[in-house]
């Protein structure tokens, strides 16, 4: 009875061996762009003046240095590192261990530069920015039900 099991066995380990590959060529296709290529394909679908991307880029920029002077050199250096091994974001902020002062100030850094962000479009980008923003978090959370 053990030998009749046997080659079906070799088959099912050979076949799912055998997909192994394409399953993951096919995961390796749906993984999200990087965020520069996020942020060119934002910039072009709102069709960004070059004026207003040199703002934006500022603005992220200013966010930026605020920020790093809110943490303390340790979290710094944790921050730098986990960029330049290509961490998720979320994951890194949550290893950098912030004081509720931090996390407060962060938030209020991050809000301010939206604002900024928000007033550097024309009322019609805005309005096409949010129905994007609607968009993206309707498939987020179409994917979260799945």
């Amino acid at each position: 009875m053990k030998r009749q099991w046997m080659p079906i066995l070799a088959a099912v380990i050979t076949v799912g061996l055998s997909a192994t590959p394409m399953l993951v060529q096919a995961q390796d296709t749906t993984t999200p762009p990087a965020r520069g290529e996020f942020k060119e394909r934002m910039a072009e679908r709102l069709n960004l003046t070059q004026a207003q991307k040199d703002q934006l880029k500022q603005i992220r920029e200013n966010t930026r240095s605020q920020i790093d002077t809110v943490l303390t050199e340790e979290q710094r250096q944790k921050l730098q590192a986990a960029k330049q091994a290509g961490g998720r974001r979320r994951g890194v902020w949550a290893s950098l261990n912030l004081t509720q002062e931090q996390k407060d100030q962060i938030k209020a850094i991050r809000q301010s530069a939206k604002e900024q962000m928000k007033n550097v479009l024309t009322a019609e980008q805005q309005a096409q920015l949010e129905q994007m923003m609607k968009n993206r978090r309707g498939r987020w959370q179409k994917r979260q039900s799945q």
